[in-house]
């Protein structure tokens, strides 16, 4: 044998599968008759975002953070992240918003579950959006967040949001 590389060859009895199942489920039982198993089912991401919100006089605002860090480096979006493996999503809303605008704040409601596929070029991520007020804390940008500003709801609708946030920010019926 030479040192390059030799190919070895695996049998794979004959499958009895009906083909118009997804390439997934193919390729998962191809994989599993090869005793190379991918960890299922997939595993996907989850995450928190918070629409914090008070009222300015007769004006609802929102908080917004300009993102630090790509993906959508530079553009505005709502604070959150990732959930941590021994969080609930709320416990990650309320700590994310905590490192990103230095703001306290406490849930109100679910605002919805969001899972759209492609909505973050990362991967498949889920997200939970809560509605959050303020419980202490001055607006100030940290962690992930280049810039942190309160922002008039009336000015949401013109403009340009990261990820699907400009959904999650309409289906909060802010306007």
């Amino acid at each position: 044998m030479n040192s390059r590389s030799t190919i070895e060859v695996i049998q794979i009895p004959s499958l009895h599968l009906d083909y118009t199942r997804s390439f997934q489920s193919l390729l998962i039982h191809l994989l599993g008759e090869c005793n190379i198993m991918p960890e299922y089912p997939p595993r996907y991401a989850v995450t928190a975002d918070a629409i914090i919100t008070r009222i300015n006089g007769s004006q609802k605002e929102i908080v917004l953070i300009k993102r630090a860090n790509p993906p959508f480096k530079g553009e505005y979006a709502l604070p959150g992240g990732f959930v941590d493996p021994d969080e609930t999503v709320e416990q990650a809303c309320i700590r994310e918003a905590l490192e990103e605008t230095s703001l306290e704040v406490e849930i109100g409601s679910l605002v919805g579950i969001y899972s759209a596929p492609g909505r973050d070029p990362r991967g498949r991520t889920i997200t939970a959006a809560f509605l959050c007020m303020v419980k202490d804390g001055e607006l100030q940008p940290s962690d992930d967040a280049a810039e942190a500003n309160w922002i008039k709801a009336s000015q949401l609708g013109a403009m340009r949001l990261a990820f699907d946030h400009a959904m999650i920010v309409k289906d909060a019926k802010l306007t």
